[in-house]
């Protein structure tokens, strides 16, 4: 056989093996997506794994898997006990931070309780901690009442100031009320200027 032959030969079975149109047609690719250098995906003939997805049962329609532990209560404090504890044991700290808590439980008889001791000196924390926590609730005028009990100096000054700066930046008081607060000049002067509790 002559060479050229040999070549068409060999040519025409190369073709026959590598030929795009009978592998993808083998396949069930069509030939232009085979051919093509598109990135589009192909369609499968399955369905979508989505669909025969096991979806968790939602925690409400459970069963619980143990008994819900019991919420602990927590123990009711006998503020009149504790404040006449601390004020036998002499712990004046303690006992101010109790009458504190106690105005907080039920101010009526914390205030009925301070009306009947002889003298409120040993209790100015305490006075300086209700005025604030009453300022803080957004009455300043109430709250002033209680810094009036405290024992005239610079605690009392510096409760006064407080309840007048947390109300100047409420708005709770106009610029006449400021000006006429019972302070020293140069401390208006501080709540007008917008300073204080900056």
């Amino acid at each position: 056989m002559k060479p050229a032959a040999i070549l068409i030969v060999l040519v025409i079975v190369l073709a026959a093996v590598f030929w795009p149109e009978g592998t993808e047609k083998n396949q069930g690719i069509p030939l232009a997506i085979a051919t093509t250098k598109s990135r589009t995906r192909i369609p499968s003939k399955d369905a979508p794994f989505w669909n025969s997805a096991i979806v968790p049962e939602p925690p409400v329609f459970r069963e619980p898997t143990t008994a819900p532990l019991p919420q602990a209560k927590l123990p009711q404090v006998d503020h009149p006990r504790e404040v006449a504890r601390l004020q036998h044991s002499g712990d004046v700290a303690a006992l101010n931070f109790a009458l504190a808590a106690w105005f907080t439980a039920d101010a009526a008889a914390t205030r009925d309780w301070l009306a009947a001791q002889e003298n409120l000196n040993s209790y100015q924390p305490a006075l300086t901690m209700i005025a604030g926590k009453i300022a803080e609730a957004g009455d300043p005028a109430h709250a002033l009442e209680w810094a009036a009990l405290l024992t005239p100096g610079p605690e009392q000054e510096q409760s006064v100031f407080d309840i007048y700066a947390l109300a100047a930046r409420s708005r709770r008081f106009s610029e006449a009320e400021l000006r006429a607060a019972p302070l020293p000049p140069a401390r208006v002067d501080e709540l007008l200027s917008g300073a204080a509790g900056d």
